[in-house]
């Protein structure tokens, strides 16, 4: 029995599964959800479903092509994902001021050092990206790109791109920040209660037992904010697809 491969769905298979790669490669939640065999897997099965017959080309034409989905895929990973970076932001600011950010451990998810409640923070904010359905919303962005600039197309970047990032970078910080900032303001009350303390009764330790006390504030109060991720992570999602479509739209010159 001989099996007879179309040219063209085959050229659309490598297309659509290096945009994919590329998407999965550079988004930072899948980054953050998924390790890499698991990114990898994502790539080849989105490729299949996404896969759409493409005229064969000479060798350059389909490097050329392939360099173009890849850049396509890499833009809408990284600026859909950048707003995600939220919750990492935040607590990477609690472990600095509950002091745990000397602890930091290898995240075997991403491949890099992560610290304490950054890690918390991850986990919790992936868990709820996935039970709102937001990866349902990247997929069915994915699509649309494919629509807007298909598999053979050319894209035709302008400025906007730039001033997206910038912008997306800053209501991260600034979003980052305000979730963080009661556990910052409780742990402040706790460095000024434990100062007092220090100069009241000068046999105290006040290293010794503050620092218990601060994680013991920090875990109460990162409790409570954790309550509010379901309603943070529905606006994030909401504002990604508004990043998707602004990124489509910087990447055809609408």
């Amino acid at each position: 029995m001989e099996f007879a491969i179309d040219p063209r769905w085959a050229t659309g298979l490598a297309l659509a599964s290096t945009r994919m790669a590329a998407f999965a490669a550079a988004s930072p939640v899948y980054a953050r959800i998924l390790p890499g065999f698991g990114r990898v897997a994502m790539a080849l099965v989105l490729g299949f479903f996404f896969t759409a017959p493409v005229p064969v080309q000479d060798l350059a034409g389909l490097v050329t092509a392939g360099f173009v989905n890849a850049v396509v895929g890499l833009a809408l990973g990284f600026l859909t994902g950048l707003l995600f970076q939220v919750f990492q932001v935040a607590g990477g600011i609690v472990d600095f001021s509950s002091g745990l950010s000397v602890s930091g451990v290898i995240d075997p998810m991403t491949g890099r050092q992560d610290t304490v409640f950054g890690r918390i923070f991850g986990i919790a904010s992936g868990a709820v990206f996935l039970a709102l359905g937001g990866d349902r919303l990247l997929i069915a962005g994915l699509g649309r790109s494919l629509a807007v600039i298909p598999l053979d197309g050319a894209p035709s970047p302008h400025s906007g791109l730039a001033d997206l990032a910038v912008s997306l970078f800053g209501k991260m910080m600034m979003a980052g920040v305000e979730l963080a900032l009661p556990a910052v303001a409780a742990l402040f009350i706790v460095e000024l209660a434990l100062g007092l303390a220090n100069r009241l009764v000068p046999q105290l330790n006040a290293f010794i037992v503050g620092m218990p006390v601060k994680v013991l504030v920090s875990l109460i109060v990162v409790s409570l904010v954790i309550l509010a991720f379901p309603s943070l992570m529905n606006g994030v999602i909401s504002e990604t697809w508004g990043v998707l479509s602004r990124t489509l739209t910087g990447l055809t010159s609408g």
